[in-house]
Protein backbone atom coordinates (compact mmCIF):
# COMPACT_ATOMS: atom_id res chain seq x y z
CA UNK A 1 0.00 0.00 0.00
CA UNK A 2 2.87 1.73 0.91
CA UNK A 3 4.65 2.10 -2.69
CA UNK A 4 1.13 2.91 -4.42
CA UNK A 5 0.40 5.70 -2.35
CA UNK A 6 4.72 6.60 -3.27
CA UNK A 7 3.75 6.20 -6.83
CA UNK A 8 0.43 7.83 -7.19
CA UNK A 9 2.01 10.98 -5.43
CA UNK A 10 4.62 10.76 -7.69
CA UNK A 11 2.74 10.42 -10.80
CA UNK A 12 1.68 14.38 -10.23
CA UNK A 13 4.99 15.58 -8.47
CA UNK A 14 7.44 18.60 -9.07
CA UNK A 15 10.84 19.64 -7.80
CA UNK A 16 10.66 23.24 -8.50
CA UNK A 17 13.74 24.86 -10.16
CA UNK A 18 14.65 27.10 -7.26
CA UNK A 19 17.78 25.72 -4.89
CA UNK A 20 18.18 28.84 -3.46
CA UNK A 21 17.32 30.45 -0.17
CA UNK A 22 14.62 30.03 1.78
CA UNK A 23 12.07 31.22 -0.32
CA UNK A 24 9.72 31.62 3.26
CA UNK A 25 11.55 34.67 4.38
CA UNK A 26 10.11 37.69 3.54
CA UNK A 27 11.88 39.40 0.74
CA UNK A 28 13.92 36.49 -0.54
CA UNK A 29 12.01 36.50 -3.82
CA UNK A 30 10.47 40.19 -3.95
CA UNK A 31 13.87 40.85 -5.73
CA UNK A 32 13.37 41.11 -9.63
CA UNK A 33 16.19 38.15 -10.03
CA UNK A 34 14.21 35.95 -8.62
CA UNK A 35 11.32 36.48 -10.14
CA UNK A 36 10.79 33.33 -11.91
CA UNK A 37 11.31 31.41 -8.61
CA UNK A 38 9.22 33.39 -6.95
CA UNK A 39 6.45 32.58 -10.02
CA UNK A 40 7.21 28.72 -9.77
CA UNK A 41 6.52 28.81 -6.05
CA UNK A 42 3.25 30.29 -6.20
CA UNK A 43 2.26 28.40 -8.89
CA UNK A 44 2.51 25.16 -7.44
CA UNK A 45 1.59 25.70 -4.22
CA UNK A 46 -1.45 27.37 -5.95
CA UNK A 47 -1.82 23.59 -7.53
CA UNK A 48 -1.40 21.93 -4.14
CA UNK A 49 -3.96 23.86 -2.15
CA UNK A 50 -6.30 22.15 -4.74
CA UNK A 51 -4.97 18.99 -4.61
CA UNK A 52 -4.20 19.05 -8.00
CA UNK A 53 -0.58 18.33 -7.40
CA UNK A 54 2.09 17.90 -4.64
CA UNK A 55 5.95 19.62 -4.97
CA UNK A 56 9.00 19.54 -3.13
CA UNK A 57 11.38 22.79 -3.08
CA UNK A 58 15.36 22.12 -2.06
CA UNK A 59 16.82 25.50 -0.60
CA UNK A 60 20.78 25.00 -0.38
CA UNK A 61 21.82 28.56 0.06
CA UNK A 62 24.93 29.23 -2.47
CA UNK A 63 26.34 26.82 -4.34
CA UNK A 64 29.99 26.13 -2.42
CA UNK A 65 32.50 24.75 -4.98
CA UNK A 66 30.60 26.38 -7.71
CA UNK A 67 30.85 29.69 -6.42
CA UNK A 68 34.32 29.27 -5.09
CA UNK A 69 35.30 27.64 -8.53
CA UNK A 70 33.91 30.88 -10.71
CA UNK A 71 34.27 33.75 -8.13
CA UNK A 72 31.27 34.18 -7.43
CA UNK A 73 32.09 33.49 -3.59
CA UNK A 74 34.57 37.01 -3.93
CA UNK A 75 37.48 35.04 -3.89
CA UNK A 76 40.11 35.34 -6.65
CA UNK A 77 42.75 32.53 -6.00
CA UNK A 78 44.78 33.45 -8.89
CA UNK A 79 45.48 37.00 -8.14
CA UNK A 80 45.01 36.92 -4.44
CA UNK A 81 42.06 39.11 -4.04
CA UNK A 82 39.05 39.13 -2.23
CA UNK A 83 35.74 41.07 -2.63
CA UNK A 84 33.71 40.68 0.43
CA UNK A 85 29.95 41.30 0.60
CA UNK A 86 29.48 44.52 3.09
CA UNK A 87 31.96 42.98 6.05
CA UNK A 88 31.69 39.48 4.89
CA UNK A 89 30.80 38.26 8.33
CA UNK A 90 26.84 36.87 7.31
CA UNK A 91 26.92 33.31 8.36
CA UNK A 92 24.57 31.28 6.20
CA UNK A 93 24.27 27.81 4.00
CA UNK A 94 26.94 26.60 1.87
CA UNK A 95 26.30 23.38 -0.53
CA UNK A 96 28.04 21.67 -3.13
CA UNK A 97 26.52 20.24 -6.47
CA UNK A 98 27.18 16.70 -5.74
CA UNK A 99 25.56 17.25 -2.29
CA UNK A 100 22.26 18.99 -3.75
CA UNK A 101 21.80 16.45 -6.30
CA UNK A 102 22.43 13.94 -3.56
CA UNK A 103 19.32 15.38 -1.43
CA UNK A 104 17.24 16.02 -4.89
CA UNK A 105 17.71 12.43 -5.62
CA UNK A 106 16.93 11.18 -2.10
CA UNK A 107 13.72 13.53 -2.05
CA UNK A 108 12.40 11.53 -4.13
CA UNK A 109 12.43 8.55 -1.80
CA UNK A 110 10.22 10.63 0.90
CA UNK A 111 7.44 11.76 -0.69
CA UNK A 112 5.65 12.18 2.79
CA UNK A 113 8.31 13.38 4.53
CA UNK A 114 9.10 16.38 2.11
CA UNK A 115 5.60 17.29 0.93
CA UNK A 116 4.70 20.05 -0.21
CA UNK A 117 7.30 22.17 1.73
CA UNK A 118 11.34 23.27 0.95
CA UNK A 119 13.63 20.61 2.03
CA UNK A 120 16.62 22.60 4.01
CA UNK A 121 19.87 21.53 3.59
CA UNK A 122 23.54 22.25 3.40
CA UNK A 123 27.49 21.65 3.53
CA UNK A 124 28.11 23.78 5.43
CA UNK A 125 27.54 27.41 7.45
CA UNK A 126 29.98 29.83 7.07
CA UNK A 127 30.21 33.71 6.23
CA UNK A 128 32.08 34.88 3.33
CA UNK A 129 35.07 36.01 5.64
CA UNK A 130 35.49 32.16 7.58
CA UNK A 131 35.75 31.26 3.51
CA UNK A 132 38.40 33.28 2.88
CA UNK A 133 40.24 33.00 6.27
CA UNK A 134 40.44 29.54 5.02
CA UNK A 135 41.69 30.56 1.27
CA UNK A 136 44.41 32.55 3.14
CA UNK A 137 45.56 29.93 5.27
CA UNK A 138 45.67 27.20 2.29
CA UNK A 139 47.55 29.19 -0.60
CA UNK A 140 49.75 31.67 1.67
CA UNK A 141 50.71 34.54 0.09
CA UNK A 142 49.45 38.61 0.18
CA UNK A 143 45.94 39.08 -0.43
CA UNK A 144 44.27 42.29 -0.94
CA UNK A 145 40.92 42.77 0.04
CA UNK A 146 38.10 44.95 -1.01
CA UNK A 147 34.82 45.54 1.11
CA UNK A 148 31.90 46.91 -0.51
CA UNK A 149 28.76 49.09 0.55
CA UNK A 150 25.97 46.18 -0.96
CA UNK A 151 22.89 48.54 -0.24
CA UNK A 152 24.36 51.45 -2.66
CA UNK A 153 25.55 48.24 -5.14
CA UNK A 154 21.97 46.82 -4.99
CA UNK A 155 20.66 50.39 -5.59
CA UNK A 156 22.53 50.74 -9.15
CA UNK A 157 21.75 47.13 -10.35
CA UNK A 158 18.09 48.08 -9.85
CA UNK A 159 18.31 51.23 -11.35
CA UNK A 160 20.30 50.18 -14.24
CA UNK A 161 18.30 47.13 -14.42
CA UNK A 162 15.20 49.58 -14.93
CA UNK A 163 16.92 51.95 -17.35
CA UNK A 164 17.30 49.20 -19.89
CA UNK A 165 21.44 48.61 -18.60
CA UNK A 166 21.48 45.17 -17.59
CA UNK A 167 24.68 43.29 -17.64
CA UNK A 168 25.82 39.81 -15.48
CA UNK A 169 26.37 42.17 -12.74
CA UNK A 170 22.70 43.56 -12.74
CA UNK A 171 21.76 39.94 -11.29
CA UNK A 172 24.75 38.71 -9.46
CA UNK A 173 24.65 41.84 -6.87
CA UNK A 174 21.26 40.98 -5.88
CA UNK A 175 22.03 37.45 -4.28
CA UNK A 176 25.48 38.59 -3.52
CA UNK A 177 23.42 41.60 -1.70
CA UNK A 178 20.91 38.49 0.46
CA UNK A 179 23.99 36.49 1.07
CA UNK A 180 25.55 39.86 2.86
CA UNK A 181 21.58 40.20 5.00
CA UNK A 182 21.18 38.27 7.88
CA UNK A 183 17.26 38.61 7.49
CA UNK A 184 17.54 37.05 3.63
CA UNK A 185 20.25 34.68 3.91
CA UNK A 186 21.08 32.50 7.94
CA UNK A 187 21.53 29.38 8.96
CA UNK A 188 18.12 27.26 8.51
CA UNK A 189 16.10 27.28 11.38
CA UNK A 190 14.58 23.65 10.33
CA UNK A 191 17.53 21.49 8.71
CA UNK A 192 16.56 18.20 7.18
CA UNK A 193 20.13 16.80 6.07
CA UNK A 194 19.45 13.62 8.02
CA UNK A 195 16.35 13.20 5.99
CA UNK A 196 17.88 13.11 2.99
CA UNK A 197 21.59 11.58 3.75
CA UNK A 198 24.02 14.79 3.80
CA UNK A 199 26.55 15.16 6.50
CA UNK A 200 28.29 18.35 7.26
CA UNK A 201 31.48 19.04 5.80
CA UNK A 202 33.84 19.15 8.32
CA UNK A 203 37.27 22.33 8.24
CA UNK A 204 39.36 19.39 6.93
CA UNK A 205 36.93 18.70 3.84
CA UNK A 206 36.30 22.47 2.86
CA UNK A 207 40.09 23.03 2.96
CA UNK A 208 40.95 20.40 0.78
CA UNK A 209 38.02 21.67 -1.67
CA UNK A 210 39.75 25.01 -1.44
CA UNK A 211 42.87 23.46 -2.11
CA UNK A 212 41.99 21.65 -5.52
CA UNK A 213 40.00 24.84 -6.32
CA UNK A 214 42.69 26.89 -6.02
CA UNK A 215 45.37 24.58 -7.60
CA UNK A 216 43.04 24.63 -10.54
CA UNK A 217 43.73 28.31 -11.50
Amino acid sequence: MAILTNAVLLLSFSITSDFGLDPELPGVHDLPVFARKKASYEAVKKQAAKNRMTYTLVSCGAFLDWCLSTGFAGLNFREKKAWLFGDGNNVHPWTTLRDIGQATANVLLHPQETLNRPVYIHSMFASQSQLFEIAKEVTGGNWTVTYNDMELLLRNALEDLEAGRISDATFVVQIQYCLSNKALAHPWRVDDNYLVGLEEWDLEKVKGLIQEIANQD
